[in-house]
């Protein structure tokens, strides 16, 4: 069953991020699977546990996490979360009409879609993935990538990314939105080149 509105009310109210994802882990994790094991269903409640177990790991909240291991290192200067500050574009709401500058994206969906950057900033995050099979990155070893960008077999998902096998090489691809903004990249590991697509 879905998340009644009192159930996410509660939960949202709850001032820490790392707090709204244990309630949320913990009542998900309560529940039956939502199809047979070893099958693959996108889930962005997925993606929240996944920050959960991040947080459980390392012993700090997600949000320090991807500062301290993704954005330093990669010189992502101007990633943050939620709704970004200042002039940059705001986003918009189905119809069409301006999102308010008051807009909230819940904490919980970190892990989920609640990052924001430059487009410089995406394509040093994509770089790394461009260039890491072949020792081109200093994030990780290139045999990590390569997990990384491997499906388990029979399947084209892997680990956020969809992994098309074509004439041009291996395609990975990711599409994502919160609502407000829509995000799009395509890597081509094989040719040497990505392209990435951002809307508000």
């Amino acid at each position: 069953e879905d998340v009644s509105e009192a159930e996410r009310a509660r939960i949202l109210a709850i001032p820490d991020g790392t707090e709204q994802r244990r309630v949320l882990a913990t009542r998900e994790l309560a529940r039956p699977p939502a199809s047979a094991r070893g099958g693959f269903v996108y889930s962005n409640v997925g993606f929240m546990l996944l920050g959960t177990a991040i947080e459980r790991a390392a012993g700090a909240p997600f949000e320090s996490v991807m500062i301290e291991r993704l954005f330093t290192p990669l010189e992502m200067r101007s990633c943050g979360f939620s709704v970004p500050e200042g002039e940059g574009g705001h986003g918009h709401l189905p119809d069409g009409s301006l999102a308010g500058a008051d807009t909230v994206i819940p904490l919980a969906y970190a892990p989920a879609g609640g990052v924001h950057c430059s487009l410089e900033d995406w394509s040093r995050f994509v770089l790394a993935h461009l260039r890491g099979e072949s020792g081109g990155s200093t994030l990780l070893s290139a045999d990590a990538f390569r997990t990384l960008h491997t499906p388990a077999p029979g399947a084209r998902y892997a680990f956020g990314w969809n992994v098309i096998e074509g004439p041009h090489g291996r395609r990975l691809l990711h599409a994502g939105s919160n609502g407000f903004w829509m995000a799009l990249v395509r890597v081509d590991l094989d040719a040497g080149r990505a392209l990435l697509f951002a809307t508000n």
